[in-house]
């Protein structure tokens, strides 16, 4: 039973830290639904704006996710096997930049100091006026939600 619940708890951790490290960094957006609660986006324009991938030049990162750290290209083609993300990647930054679209990446040492920092920044008590305007706009968007 104890290496049940450790073995859980492991899975968990990494699975928890492959999420953060593509979807809570800089540069992700985190759109907020409209009065009809929904995201006036078209599919591919949101999971290209609110994924990001992560040590795509490491092989063994790559290995050990099992090619989860190229998180775009999982969003957009979650049918393709992931041996071949590596090489679409690079058609997909290239189809980003034609049509203007930012595509998130960095390494696993900047995303993973990225989502510390946030974690910090809305764990820790804070005088910045930019951390007091997003709770003053959780709070409203909370209070409509709840009025609807």
């Amino acid at each position: 039973l104890l290496g049940y619940v450790l073995l859980c708890a492991t899975c968990g951790f990494f699975i928890s830290v492959i999420f953060q490290l593509a979807h809570v960094v800089e540069g992700v957006d985190n759109p907020i639904t409209d009065q009809d609660n929904q995201i006036k986006l078209e599919w591919a324009v949101h999971e290209i704006r609110t994924t990001s991938d992560f040590a795509t030049d490491n092989w063994f990162v790559t290995l050990f996710t099992g090619g989860l750290n190229f998180q775009v290209e999982h969003h957009l083609f979650p049918d393709i096997p992931a041996r071949r993300y590596a090489e679409m990647s690079v058609e997909v930054q290239e189809i980003c930049q034609r049509y203007g679209q930012h595509y998130n990446k960095g390494s696993l040492v900047k995303q993973f100091g990225q989502v510390c920092g946030r974690i910090l920044r809305y764990a820790l008590p804070s005088k910045s006026k930019v951390l007091k305007d997003d709770k003053a706009m959780a709070q409203a968007v909370m209070v409509e939600k709840l009025a609807a």
